[in-house]
């Protein structure tokens, strides 16, 4: 995976890209303290486990039925528009886990608890037309339509059509990625190398583009304390915006940074996480400062086409592409884990979210749902 072109192809149905769901827990726990874990997979109608050989780090694995199209939760039979169908987000809340379906242009909710999925939504009532990326600000959920150059707001306990927000006032195009808070909701505009800002009743707000932002195809996007930072894919670069003025802090870019195709970003203790897809790496900066901390990569760490990127139970996870793994790493940069066994279902890991101490992940090629929970 070694262009912007590959990651298109995988999606097959949709030249945009998609948002990289992101949370945040502060403290260190080393790979020693870790005693067991646990594996399950999701598909539209829940998960079920059965016993399999231990992971060699790990003292015990827990895998999904063999055929989880014809597991106990469910048949073939059910509606195209209720089955995961080439997951390529997911945003966690209180009540459940929320995946957008870029395939069949549905959002579905699933049960923390059961792995069953609780509702989908489907294009007809809300207008989904090739969601690729989607944000809560515990409220509402908010979904970008890159083809339909529109956002879908949901209410997030009754799961109703709040408005679909769209026109050309909005300045949308090739919506890709999206954040929000209780105020205002950001959303990025690939094409239109700017960023679109609503208030939290979709309200115009404002445009950031031009000069002094210099976006160029920005790609993620990640709030933090007030602090809006976005990852240009097309010209490796990251800008930290003052989300309240909408004015610009700083561009971070430079040979040092060794930014290659940045397609994702987190923040943890401060600081901030840069994949870069094409280089196999991931770049820290200082969010304070803007200057390099480290770079995480080479042939010890196992990136292959990093993709994804969530903070959870104070380590790092990164969803491989190349390989079809997840990489766990501490804060420090140091490897924890390499997850690749067959029992966890990975195909085309696409977004990982951390809730507690469980990590999820969207499998885009076999249109799954992956679950690892780590006993420490």
């Amino acid at each position: 995976m070694d262009t912007l072109k590959n990651r298109k192809a995988l999606k097959m149905k949709t030249a945009t890209r998609v948002l990289i769901v992101a949370a945040l827990l502060p403290t260190i726990v080393m790979a020693s303290h870790i005693t067991s874990t646990h594996a399950s997979r999701i598909n539209d109608q829940g998960f079920t486990a059965k016993p399999v050989s231990s992971d060699s780090h790990r003292t015990t694995v827990v895998a999904p039925a063999a055929n989880l199209s014809d597991a106990i939760f469910g048949s073939r039979a059910q509606s195209s528009v209720s089955r995961l169908d080439y997951p390529v987000a997911m945003v966690a809340t209180k009540l459940g886990l929320w995946v957008v379906n870029n395939g069949n242009n549905s959002v579905s909710e699933i049960s923390y608890a059961s792995g069953k999925v609780l509702r989908t939504l489907n294009a007809s009532s809300y207008g989904f037309a090739k969601p690729d990326a989607v944000a809560s600000n515990g409220t509402d959920i908010w979904v970008a339509n890159a083809t339909g150059n529109s956002v879908t707001e949901i209410n997030a306990s009754s799961g109703a059509l709040v408005q679909l927000i769209r026109g050309s006032k909005f300045h949308f195009a090739g919506v890709d990625a999206i954040v929000a808070n209780t105020h205002d909701v950001w959303i990025a505009n690939y094409s239109g190398n700017s960023i679109t800002e609503i208030d939290s009743a979709g309200r115009f707000v404002r445009v950031l583009s031009g000069n002094p932002f210099e976006f160029r195809g920005p790609d993620s996007l990640f709030l933090n304390r007030g602090e809006l930072w976005v990852s240009n894919a097309e010209n490796e670069s990251v800008n930290e915006i003052d989300a309240v003025k909408g004015v610009v802090v700083r561009v971070v870019r430079g040979a040092q940074y060794r930014f290659d195709l940045p397609i994702a970003i987190t923040i943890g203790q401060s600081n901030l996480f840069v994949v870069n897809e094409n280089g196999n790496s991931i770049t820290e900066i200082d969010g304070s400062t803007g200057s390099l901390v480290r770079i995480i990569g080479g042939s010890g760490i196992g990136f292959n086409g990093p993709l994804a990127i969530s903070i959870g139970d104070s380590h790092i996870f990164v969803a491989n592409t190349g390989d079809n793994s997840i990489v766990e790493i501490a804060l420090d940069g140091k490897l924890v884990h390499i997850f690749r066994d067959h029992a966890f279902g990975f195909d085309l890991p696409y977004a990982v979210a951390a809730v507690g101490p469980n990590e999820w992940v969207a499998n885009y090629g076999n249109s799954t749902v992956s679950k690892i929970s780590l006993l420490r």
